[in-house]
């Protein structure tokens, strides 16, 4: 397995290699809602939001609503052919709200587990209001919000490694799970 960080705005550059190359490829980026009417970041619930991610809108799956976007449903259904799937954001269990970030569908994921590992995290601050840390259902309430406080990427990362137990956002483990899979 082969990892190339592109960021979003580029994956769509490498489609005529990948093609070429054949070879099983996951694309894993995110939904990147945005307010139609200014562009400006919102929360994927935002009724009429559109996607800023330029590859989800012109080659995988070639939408630009967030609402389409999450019609698409299953992994089986967000290809361009055998060898090249995409994964973004979806609910952690379904009917549940969909994070427009990693970061956010991190949040949602382990709001359980970050209610009580919150404290000894480097952003343990993005979890409380006046002293007290926020219980499961206030951080899954208030994800939007704790994530884009979230300033640096790496902090985020250290923080993941700090807990105890964590669970994989469901876009990225169903995406693995095709691509090991595919890779047969």
């Amino acid at each position: 397995i082969s990892l190339i960080e592109v960021g979003g705005a580029y994956a769509f550059k490498f489609r005529e290699l990948l093609q070429f190359l054949g070879v099983p490829t996951l694309v894993i980026t995110d939904i990147d809602s945005v307010n139609p009417r200014d562009k400006q970041e919102c929360k994927t619930s935002l009724e009429g939001a559109v996607t800023s991610n330029v590859t989800l809108k012109s080659w995988l799956p070639k939408c630009t609503s967030i609402k389409d976007l999450q019609d698409k449903g299953t992994l089986e259904t967000r290809l361009e052919n055998d060898n090249t799937r995409v994964c973004y954001q979806i609910p952690e269990t379904d009917g549940t709200q969909v994070g427009r970030s990693f970061e956010e569908a991190f949040i949602l994921g382990n709001s359980k587990k970050l209610e009580k590992q919150a404290p000894k995290l480097a952003n343990a601050s993005k979890f409380r209001c006046n002293g007290k840390y926020y219980k499961e259902a206030e951080i899954r309430r208030k994800s939007y919000d704790i994530a884009a406080k979230i300033t640096s990427k790496s902090d985020f990362a250290f923080d993941i490694l700090m807990l105890d137990d964590w669970k994989t956002p469901r876009y990225i483990e169903e995406g693995l799970k095709w691509l090991a899979k595919a890779s047969q």
